[in-house]
């Protein structure tokens, strides 16, 4: 006796899809979840870089990616979060003539004319927790 069985390859590719569709959701899901805490404690904390942290699911034909991630000008700093940054000279945008900043050292907001900055490592909150979350799921995390 035999049994034929006819898979209909455009049903399974619609399953397979939206299964990988659903997984890279939950590793972005847990990566911004993981991101948040990194970023909650510690030096260069601020509640406006958790409010840019995005996600996507990216779906190219069979292909299915994600994208996680800050971006806006708004964020121009948290690349320095993210990798570090060298000791520089911060100056305001013409045209104003100062900076104004909430410094937490003397607990006041500040108005220099420049800043020293003495630099600072990287928090590493978007690696870090786009490696958790993979691994957890068991994924192979590729971060580029």
């Amino acid at each position: 006796m035999s049994i034929r069985v006819r898979i209909n390859n455009l049903e399974a590719n619609r399953h397979s899809v939206a299964a990988a569709r659903e997984l890279v959701d939950d590793v972005l899901r847990d990566a911004r979840a993981i991101a948040t805490n990194i970023l909650s404690v510690g030096p260069y904390t601020s509640e406006s870089l958790l409010t840019g942290l995005e996600s996507e699911v990216v779906v190219e034909g069979n292909r299915i990616s994600g994208k996680f991630g800050i971006s806006g000008r708004r964020f121009i700093y948290a690349a320095a979060v993210e990798r570090g940054a060298a000791p520089h000279i911060i100056r305001p945008r013409p045209p104003r003539k100062k900076l104004r900043f909430y410094w937490r050292r003397v607990g006041r907001v500040v108005y220099p004319s420049l800043v020293h900055h003495p630099g600072q490592e990287g928090k590493r909150y978007l690696r870090s927790a786009l490696l958790i979350a993979g691994t957890r799921h068991g994924m192979r995390v590729v971060v580029r």
